[in-house]
């Protein structure tokens, strides 16, 4: 059960920051999978066997796993951005926020 009672924002500018880390780590998860994907597939044109043939079906078999977790991470930082929103409005209106 979701109590809204039980949630006490302390601190907004660490919401926004978690909210950008989430961002920046999505971004980074795709960046760092295509480039170690293109260099695998350069290496696997100098190197090629069954093992890294098969390395290579399962990484192109995967990647959509990669895309989903990126796509988690640049949601819930959305969410936590938007949440942060809302604090600050309370905020600059003078109010401690404790919803």
């Amino acid at each position: 059960m979701n109590d809204m009672n039980d949630i006490v924002v302390k601190d907004v500018d660490l919401l926004y920051e978690y909210s950008q880390h989430l961002h920046w780590a999505a971004n980074d998860l795709a960046e760092c999978y295509q480039k170690m994907k293109a260099h695998t597939n350069e290496v696997a044109t100098q190197w090629n066997d069954s093992v890294s043939a098969r390395f290579m079906q399962k990484l192109e078999n995967e990647e959509h796993i990669i895309l989903e977790i990126k796509d988690e991470f640049d949601n819930f930082g959305e969410f936590v951005k938007k949440r942060a929103d809302i604090v600050q409005e309370y905020v600059d209106c003078g109010k401690n926020f404790n919803l």
